[in-house]
């Protein structure tokens, strides 16, 4: 056999075993192996990224769900019921409900009377009251937050952040959903958002009109004030 015929063996080392390819060099082992472990990181940074968001936005969701079933909860008890009275400073609200009387079937006495009181749970209270008032949870100040939170144009304001809680004359606590609220600290009937007029919580519009006046914790920066008003059935002030 012709020895010119035959592959030089420098030739052959350069070739793959199938079909002749090149074989891969560690240096593009290397190469492949960062941009694929890249790819990986930067997916699962979004992964985590979408997971807070979805997180962040069905908390807030909640947040704002919870908010209105504690408001559509006051304002039916509100619509039913008779104002006691009103903290001066508008941050709680006492009133009572009609209660059945468990043998007649009636709201009325035998005087044709709106039988008034609250049902704990214990069971109905003749005569008993019930107490919305601002619970304080934590203190909001613009300073330490570097955020001008009423859009008045400095950092002085402090706010104290909290909910709402309902409790019976009886002392026992009655179910309410969360409701956030901000309120100035030390002057609850203050300016809550700056425009001027004071934003009390509660506070009787007319004889028979309660206002409620809500300052939600800033979503997108700046505390903005919600009115809603309630027809109430009787006052005693």
């Amino acid at each position: 056999m012709d020895q010119r015929s035959l592959p030089c063996p420098d030739r052959l080392r350069g070739l793959h075993a199938f079909g002749g390819r090149r074989g891969t060099s560690l240096v593009e082992l290397a190469v492949a192996a960062s941009v694929i472990g890249t790819m990986t990181l930067a997916a699962l940074s979004l992964q985590v990224t979408t997971a807070n968001a979805s997180r962040e936005i069905r908390s807030g969701f909640e947040t704002v769900q919870t908010g209105a079933r504690a408001l559509d909860t006051l304002r039916r008890d509100l619509n039913r019921g008779r104002i006691e009275g009103i903290a001066p400073d508008g941050s709680s609200i006492t009133y009572s409900l009609p209660l059945v009387d468990p043998v007649t079937g009636s709201f009325l006495d035998a005087g044709g009377n709106i039988r008034w009181g609250i049902s704990d749970e214990n069971g109905p209270v003749l005569g008993g009251t019930c107490t919305v008032a601002f619970q304080v949870e934590a203190v909001a100040s613009e300073a330490a937050l570097n955020r001008d939170l009423n859009g008045d144009g400095d950092l002085d304001d402090v706010f104290d952040r909290g909910r709402l809680s309902k409790t019976a004359s009886t002392g026992e606590p009655l179910p309410l959903s969360r409701l956030d609220l901000f309120l100035p600290t030390g002057d609850y009937s203050g300016d809550v958002d700056s425009d001027g007029t004071d934003d009390p919580l509660f506070s009787l519009a007319a004889a028979r009109q309660v206002t409620l006046r809500i300052a939600r914790p800033p979503a997108d920066g700046i505390v903005r004030v919600h009115e809603f008003k309630a027809n109430v059935v009787d006052s005693t002030f």
